[in-house]
């Protein structure tokens, strides 16, 4: 899952690299599948830790290897917490081709509230933000996702930032892409 991850998140997309990977296997309890913790210092490396006794076996492991993986990215290209669980939770749905339950439940949540706009603090409907990356992803290819992630993890507004992104994938303006996701989440969403 991690060289999957790697492949799509680094390799294509070129983006930061998270450096050297330590993965954990072992029991976290709390349907937890796993979680990434980065460190720094002289021997800066990020660990991976993996539940592999969780239900459905090495698929469920697979998922969370590549769900972590995008968090260490996440964290390297410097997006806030939110973002990163969107893209985490895009990145396997992009490796995967389908959700699992977890994530279904938190685009649905999303779609269902998208009136609120794409910022949330709530982290199920920031998970279900990956519906945007995936909208990104359909509407105007990959690099488009990789000019998000650059923006967001700039800092400041993230309207501004995606309006960077949008200008610099396309020229377009984050509005119109706005507009256009509504319609796209409208006809996928279901």
């Amino acid at each position: 899952g991690v060289a999957r991850a790697q492949r799509l998140l680094v390799s294509q997309l070129e983006l930061p690299n998270p450096g050297p990977i330590e993965i954990v296997l072992g029991r976290l309890g709390s349907n937890v599948e796993g979680l990434s913790i980065p460190f720094s210092g002289r021997h800066a490396r990020t660990h991976i830790w993996l539940d592999p006794a969780l239900r459905g076996g090495t698929s469920v492991v697979r998922r969370a290897a590549e769900h972590q993986y995008a968090h260490a990215v996440a964290v390297a290209a410097g997006l806030d917490p939110a973002w990163g669980e969107a893209f985490a939770s895009w990145t396997v749905l992009a490796l995967e081709g389908s959700p699992d339950d977890r994530t279904l439940a938190s685009l649905a949540s999303r779609l269902a509230a998208q009136g609120t706009g794409l910022v949330a603090s709530d982290f199920d409907l920031a998970s279900g933000n990956a519906a945007w990356f995936a909208f990104l992803n359909e509407s105007y290819g990959p690099t488009t996702v990789k000019l998000a992630v650059e923006e967001l993890g700039r800092g400041g507004s993230d309207q501004a930032a995606l309006d960077r992104a949008m200008r610099r994938g396309n020229g377009d303006t984050v509005e119109a892409a706005l507009r256009d996701f509504q319609v796209w989440s409208l006809l996928v969403g279901p």
